[in-house]
């Protein structure tokens, strides 16, 4: 799932914490590699009986009776069984286990939340969260009264667990199951890209670079991308799965030239199980001579 992430939060220390400025120190990673994942429209149009909508040729929007939208990738892109078989890793995670288990679980996602209230952004900015799967963010999001929000996760199980909880508010909510190194989002229509724990998992270079197209495609001029990843000194593995870890110079040179850099900051999240995990936050701001791809 993109949602996933063991991230979340020694609260009350990070609220102290200012945002640093830009280091310049240089950059370690650790890259285990792993092969994207594609899907395709038929494997979609035959999970759970989605019925499609509208196709643009890059993308097509299949609309199920959940009211959840699934954002295919186009036909030329191959299917990867890997893909579907880590789809299914997740939508088995969530099928199986309470969200409040999970190890990424936030009751109060106060970092994030912080981070936002910062950027004094307008009710009607539309923010994207990514990887949001059953988190949160979007129940306080929708508190403090911004309205026009945008959750993609690659587990329809995720989705349906925040839209349960939600209620009748989820109804103000656009849901999309999706992968996000394909386009799931219209071109420059997000003011803030939130990511929390999805891009620490893409352990191939190629997807990596596909994101951060598809991210510099979906914020528009003037926008904002918070990315958060588990830091060097944090985990691994996260449910299994390889993820690639990150300091400043090294997350600043994934998302350069397309984005510039503006602040970080760091969080230790304590799981459910009470293990502690270190993460790191980076606020960007797209270059303004970077173009958007095709």
């Amino acid at each position: 799932m993109y949602r996933l992430a063991g991230l979340c939060a020694g609260y009350a220390y990070l609220l102290k914490k200012p945002l640093s400025k830009v280091s310049r120190r240089p950059h370690a990673v650790v890259t285990p590699l792993r092969r994207r994942w594609n899907i395709s429209r038929r494997d979609l149009i035959r999970d759970r009986g989605l019925r499609e909508g509208a196709e643009d040729g890059k993308s097509v929007v299949l609309v199920p009776s959940t009211e959840i939208a699934v954002a295919a990738a186009g036909p030329t892109m191959p299917i990867a069984r890997k893909a579907m078989q880590s789809k299914d890793h997740w939508e088995t995670v969530y099928a199986t286990k309470p969200p409040t288990e999970v190890s990424w679980y936030q009751s109060a996602p106060t970092l994030s939340l912080d981070l936002i209230r910062k950027l004094d952004l307008p009710a009607d900015a539309t923010i994207a969260d990514i990887g949001g799967g059953a988190s949160t963010l979007v129940d306080h999001l929708l508190s403090l009264g911004l309205h026009r929000l945008v959750v993609v996760d690659l587990a329809g199980h995720a989705l349906a667990a925040a839209r349960d909880r939600l209620g009748a508010r989820a109804a103000g909510v656009r849901w999309i199951v999706g992968d996000v190194t394909t386009p799931v989002l219209p071109e420059a229509s997000a003011d803030l890209w939130h990511d929390r724990a999805v891009f620490h998992f893409l352990t191939a270079s190629e997807d990596r670079a596909a994101y951060v197209a598809q991210a510099r495609r979906a914020v528009r001029p003037g926008g904002h991308l918070i990315i958060a990843t588990f830091a060097l000194d944090g985990p691994t593995q996260c449910s299994g799965l390889p993820v690639v870890r990150y300091d400043v110079a090294g997350l600043r040179a994934e998302f350069a030239p397309a984005f510039d850099l503006v602040a970080h900051t760091t969080e230790t999240h304590t799981t459910p199980a009470g293990h502690a995990q270190s993460f790191l936050y980076c606020h960007f701001v797209p270059h303004p001579s970077a173009l958007m791809p095709d």
